[in-house]
């Protein structure tokens, strides 16, 4: 299939980025010039696919969607170009490319098509119609010279910041929600990150929690009350819990599926940041919560019967029946479990460890380390390892992790993960139930976390 590229730029049209993409597609973006994508994926050439890396590696390029299916690195982009004959056509009024820049700007390059930038705190600032530029600031009267800015003494630049091109946040899943308030809800969630998403565009690692964190109240204005991020300091700045001794009511258990691998560096980060920071909350949303752990991910064990088939190697597939084989040891001990889970990937974390070496579960709490490592090379956890490849196939997982609500299971929850358990507490009762349940303290200062959503 002959390779697609891009031919020159359309300025786009002017527009707020309100509400934009959804979490899958709103991942965070990185720098053109970046050789390799944060995941570890090369970056793309000019003219390949660049969908997956969402970088370019020839410096100057953008990763130009087309549409749905195919994305391309080059200078430029032209809505109405089409490849044809080995050459590019001019097609009138058709409409071939969406010319919507997947990767932004570093500073000084060119953001006139993508109208965001690499680097948290810089802007796209326009110069004249041909051309804008990232930086953090703007003066109307420098001119870059000599490897300095130059104060020429008369207009050199407009300095208008130019906002990405809005587009339709996409919420059509939720229209399979049962009950108007789980889809108005299931709405909230994804128009809050179709906004945190946007607003973050250009942040990279750390600069995403602070990015969010200076949006948040932005993007939940008008919301209902799991958006809220308050929390009141006292002078000593210790939270100050002003319902003290009040717990909630007794709701009925919030399942929810975790589908995971155990060497993936984001399910790692999820499980020890995300789930680690909820289980240290004492009496938080844990005790009315079930977690069922689904070690597989994106493994061909099930399909191939290669016992060595899982995304990162043999090491991950022992990791997986590991796990496997603490759930079962575990039994109905599902928060003796979990913390044994968040236990081993935390230690996982560390610079060189391995799901084989037995010092990284040893000490976690709850079950016997010789037992669980004989169980991890039996024949009996390959089979539960095939099982629970069958049970992600069905659950039809499109990243791991992928954190779901048993009621709302094509949502996945990752960066969100409290935010969005904790919103279930502001359902009303059903009927004939008296009282509202009461969302647990440590739900008032919940707060989206950093990472992306990757398929790794």
């Amino acid at each position: 299939m002959m390779q697609e590229k891009a031919a020159r730029a359309l300025r786009p049209e002017s527009g707020l980025a309100a509400f934009q993409g959804y979490r899958a597609r709103a991942a965070v973006l990185l720098a053109a010039s970046l050789l390799v994508s944060t995941e570890g994926q090369a970056c793309s050439q000019d003219g390949e696919d660049c969908r997956a890396s969402q970088c370019c590696a020839q410096e100057g390029s953008t990763c130009f969607r087309k549409n749905d299916h195919w994305a391309s690195c080059n200078a430029t982009c032209a809505h109405n170009y089409k490849w044809e004959n080995n050459q590019w056509n001019n097609k009138g009024d058709e409409h071939h490319w969406d010319c919507h820049a997947l990767s932004c700007a570093e500073d000084g390059q060119n953001c006139m098509s993508s109208r965001c930038c690499a680097h948290y705190g810089s802007k796209c600032f326009q110069k004249d119609e041909h051309w804008a530029s990232c930086n953090s600031t703007c003066s109307n009267n420098n001119l870059w010279e000599g490897g300095a800015w130059v104060d020429k003494g008369c207009k050199q630049w407009d300095c208008d910041e130019l906002l990405p091109v809005a587009e339709v946040c996409d919420i059509s899943e939720c229209d399979g929600v049962g009950g108007y308030k789980a889809r108005d809800q299931c709405s909230e969630w994804k128009q809050r990150d179709c906004c945190l998403d946007e607003a973050c565009r250009g942040a990279q690692g750390e600069q995403v929690a602070l990015c969010h964190s200076d949006n948040l109240n932005r993007c939940c204005e008008g919301r209902s009350g799991f958006c809220t991020t308050s929390l009141d300091i006292d002078d000593n700045s210790n939270p100050v819990d002003n319902n003290p001794g009040v717990m909630p009511a007794g709701p009925a258990k919030i399942n929810v599926n975790i589908y995971y691998e155990v060497d993936c560096p984001f399910s790692k980060s999820f499980i020890a940041n995300e789930v680690g920071m909820l289980m240290a909350n004492a009496n938080c949303v844990q005790d009315y919560t079930t977690f069922n752990w689904v070690p597989y991910g994106n493994a061909d064990v099930t399909d191939t019967g290669n016992p060595a088939g899982c995304q990162h190697g043999e090491d991950e597939c022992y990791g997986n029946r590991l796990h496997l084989c603490a759930k079962r040891a575990f039994g109905a001990d599902n928060a003796g479990l979990t913390a044994w889970i968040v236990c081993h990937m935390t230690n996982l974390m560390k610079e060189g460890a391995v799901a084989h070496q037995q010092a990284n579960y040893a000490s976690c709490p709850g079950a016997n380390a010789a037992e669980l490592e004989q169980c991890a090379t039996s024949e009996e956890s390959l089979n539960m390892l095939k099982e629970a490849g069958s049970v992600t196939k069905v659950a039809a997982i499109q990243q791991a992790p992928w954190a779901v609500l048993e009621t709302i299971p094509s949502y996945n929850m990752q960066t969100h993960f409290m935010v969005d358990i904790c919103s279930v507490f502001d359902t009303p009762p059903p009927d004939g139930v008296l009282g509202q349940i009461e969302k647990p303290f440590c739900c008032t200062g919940a707060a989206p976390f950093v990472g992306r959503r990757l398929l790794v």
